[in-house]
């Protein structure tokens, strides 16, 4: 038979249900009677306690629950009515043990100073609501309680298992927060009624098959929790029995402490004058009832003798100040054994005994009680204390007291001895080393009026630097706008140009149809030809008209030279390098001082003017590739085999700090293997820097951009074999979280002169200076560079770019060009 169904059938059938019945009743009996008791001697000593009112209440409506459930479970079997009993006992069970949780929980939870009356009050409101959750379940039941249908698994159960478990939660946590004495033992009922009802909800409907009703584990709890009650209220009756002591009693159990304090307080009060070792030897006096009492000290020059000191008004044996240890084994043996020896006459030590009273000057010693001193395992004397004949118990008594008294001695005489030394070894400031600190002082003050001279002149530098940086970047962003109205006259020019083809194709067109037009209508319809030519003569008027006005646009746009117009910007970006050069090198020698010139404030200024200005000198960079016409022309430099991962890899470094600024996530899916690419060196890097930076400047903050690498296979169909084939391509892409770019504009995306319907194109990061240069760098490796936009949906930079092939002659070339 399992531990369940053993546990089912002591709760559930005689004799085991009526000894719990009996076991609970007993333990409430004792409560109530203790707290009856408790309760009518409060009154009589004019001292009442609410807890103990609170416990008597409690404990009286526990037994009268009891006592009412006893009579029902009595009653029903005997008139016969089994069907009945089945119909009201398991809600009538499930009621009473809710209320029995908050009659135990009732006394034992603290009140709130400011609200006393709370507790009382929710103890009130829990029990009329179990009285009306009882009320309304138990009619409900009785209507549908048939044969089998087991009650632990209905939903009437369940709502009585969430409320009492609810509530021992609130209580056990109140305990918890609120800090009371005792609050251990008021704790153990409500945690053991927990643990109860938490193991009876997960158990039903039972694991173990049952036709009772009984909740064994919830009996179970109450058979342990109804016994700690009465246990609180035993503890809480000693206690208010022990604090009525009368006060005679109490003064004696606190005059020995009250000594004790006493005598560490003189002690104490004299540390660290040089008297500490007799003033120990008073209080020792005092403390301890000892007819003899002594200190012998080691003595750091003379480790084998031992200094004797007396208290004060003893009179000790002319030329007695010192023992030496070797003459007395008593000694030696609680020095080695760090244990207190005890020589007593008739028993051990009677010889040594006898002879220590006489080498000291004391009368006859019956018993005498030597007590190591030791700091640590380091020795630093024994404690005597000694009795007359017949008053070996004023000794005894106090046996256990001394090895306190001796740790506390012995650390109070260690640390005056440390003092002491330290006192020695200090050695007073002559005038010569005043004289020293002095001026040590003084040139360090200098040296601080210095320092904050250089950090005024530092300040001033650094705010002029800042002014001339502002300054240039006004220069910068003029120039900027110039070279856009210039590419936009460009533009246009090129628009009249293709203008000027077509009108030309379309006039031509045009009178050769109004002549054909003209001579069929003169031979057939006999229209007058005078009138035919004369409306040949007026279009061909609106033509030459129209002709006139695009050659005099075209003069107006030959007048302006781009070559000078590129020429002039040049040398206006030669003229910006020398200032951003200063500004650079201020800067780098700002940076370089000591933490104590410039503070971090300063320090993160200068930080981002550095910054600033790097931005500005690639912007210069760009501008001059821009104007001259190449942004890096096939053919220059010397081609070698990049690594793409390592490119990348610089690429994102150099990007890493706006993608900080933006709080923006960089996802990567690059191949496991992906080959090299002839480029001349850091080519990669940069057409991968304008992409992510392109992409970080058009991306949503806290949106992640998703770079991706990996070998693509092209298939060319151009081989000179006639064959086909296909080519390996790197395929490189850059995905931002931008608004898109409109299907109008994304033909000009990588033109440096379009300038849209703003400066900027919808879904472009920057201007598209950078993606100029990063589209003229693919196309003259033999790639392609394009983008893939839907509006709201982002924007795709794809580059395909030729994997490197080997030449006969070992270097690197690239492959056939797309």
């Amino acid at each position: 038979m399992s531990f369940a169904e053993q546990l089912i059938r002591l709760f559930s059938e005689p004799p085991g249900n009526l000894v719990f019945q009996l076991v609970t009743l007993f333990a409430i009996q004792v409560t109530l009677a203790l707290a009856w008791w408790l309760w009518r001697r409060q009154q009589a000593d004019g001292q009442p306690d609410p807890f103990t009112w609170r416990l008597l209440l409690a404990s009286a409506g526990l037994l009268g629950l009891r006592i009412v459930y006893l009579l029902v479970v009595l009653w029903l079997p005997g008139r016969g009515e089994a069907t009945l009993a089945y119909q009201v006992l398991p809600p009538l069970e499930q009621a009473m043990n809710t209320a029995t949780i908050i009659l135990l929980a009732w006394p034992l939870l603290p009140p709130l100073p400011r609200l006393p009356r709370l507790i009382d009050m929710a103890a009130l409101l829990l029990l009329l609501l179990t009285a009306a959750v009882y009320l309304s379940f138990a009619p409900a039941w009785a209507g549908r309680a048939a044969p089998g249908l087991i009650y632990n698994g209905t939903g009437q159960a369940t709502v009585w298992s969430v409320l009492q478990t609810a509530i021992l939660v609130v209580a056990v946590g109140w305990l918890l927060v609120r800090r009371v004495p005792g609050r251990g033992l008021h704790l153990a009922p409500l945690l053991v009624l927990l643990l109860a009802h938490l193991v009876h909800f997960w158990n039903y409907p039972e694991a173990v098959p049952s036709d009772s009703e009984i909740a064994h584990w919830v009996r179970l709890g109450q058979l342990v929790a109804l016994p700690l009650l009465a246990v609180v209220a035993y503890r809480h009756t000693l206690a208010y029995l022990l604090l009525a002591l009368p006060e005679p009693g109490r003064e004696a159990a606190l005059e020995l402490p009250a000594q004790y304090i006493r005598a560490a307080t003189q002690v104490v009060r004299a540390f660290p004058s040089d008297n500490v070792t007799q003033l120990a030897i008073d209080a020792v006096t005092g403390l301890f009832p000892a007819d003899f009492a002594a200190l012998a000290m080691v003595q750091p020059e003379a480790g084998d003798e031992l200094r004797l000191y007396w208290p004060a008004g003893a009179v000790p044996r002319p030329g007695r100040t010192a023992l030496a240890l070797d003459d007395w084994s008593a000694f030696r043996l609680a020095l080695k054994s760090q244990q207190a020896v005890v020589l007593q006459a008739g028993g051990f030590g009677t010889h040594e005994l006898q002879a220590l009273a006489e080498a000291l000057g004391a009368e006859a010693l019956a018993l005498l009680l030597v007590e190591p001193l030791l700091v640590g395992d380091a020795p630093l004397g024994v404690l005597l204390l000694g009795c007359q004949p017949g008053r070996e118990e004023a000794v005894s008594s106090v046996q256990s007291l001394a090895p306190s008294v001796a740790a506390f001695l012995a650390s109070t005489l260690a640390n005056a001895q440390a003092y002491q030394e330290a006192l020695r070894n200090v050695a007073p400031m002559t005038p010569a080393s005043e004289a020293v600190v002095t001026g040590r002082v003084i040139a360090l003050e200098e040296e601080r009026d210095r320092a904050k001279a250089q950090i005024e002149v530092l300040h001033s530098r650094w705010r002029q630097t800042e002014g001339q940086l502002l300054a240039e970047q006004q220069r910068v962003t003029e120039l900027v706008g110039q070279l856009a109205a210039q590419e936009l006259a460009a533009a246009e020019n090129e628009k009249l140009q293709a203008m000027q083809e077509e009108i030309s194709i379309l006039r031509e067109a045009l009178r050769e149809a109004e002549e054909a037009m003209a001579l069929v209508a003169a031979g057939e319809g006999g229209l007058n030809p005078e009138w035919v030519l004369l409306t040949i003569s007026r279009y061909s008027g609106e033509l030459e008209a129209a002709q006139t006005r695009i050659v005099e646009l075209e003069a107006a746009l030959a007048q302006q030279d781009p070559n000078r117009f590129n020429q002039v910007i040049t040398s206006l970006v030669q003229e910006l390098r020398t200032p951003l050069t200063s500004i650079e090198g201020y800067t780098d020698l700002l940076l370089g001082e000591s933490a104590q010139v410039v503070d971090n404030q300063q320090r993160d200024f200068l930080q981002r003017v550095k910054a600033n200005a790097e931005r500005m000198r690639g912007l210069l960079e760009q501008i001059v590739r821009l104007v001259s016409g190449r942004a890096y022309p096939a053919g220059e430099g010397e081609v070698v085999l990049d690594d793409p991962r390592e490119q990348i890899e610089a690429a994102i470094s150099m990007v890493m700090s706006q993608l900080r600024k933006k709080d923006l996530q960089l996802r990567l899916v690059i191949e496991e293997d992906i080959p090299q690419v002839a480029l001349r060196h850091n080519d990669l890097c940069e057409i991968m820097v304008h992409l992510l930076a392109n992409a970080t400047q058009a991306s949503e903050p806290q949106v992640p951009i998703r770079l991706a690498a990996h070998t693509e296979m092209v298939a060319d169909r151009h081989r000179s074999n006639g064959q086909g084939g296909a080519n390996c391509f790197l395929h490189l892409s850059v995905t931002d979280s931008s608004q898109g770019i409109r299907p109008e504009d994304l033909a000009y995306v990588f033109s440096p002169q379009f300038a849209a319907d703003s400066p900027l194109i919808d879904g472009v990061g920057d201007t598209n200076a950078g993606l100029a240069v990063a589209h003229a760098l693919v196309t003259a490796y033999g790639g392609r560079l394009w983008v893939k936009s839907s509006e709201g949906e982002g924007n795709t930079f794809s580059v395909l770019l030729p994997v490197a092939t080997t030449a006969g002659n070992g270097v690197p070339a690239r492959a056939e060009v797309l």
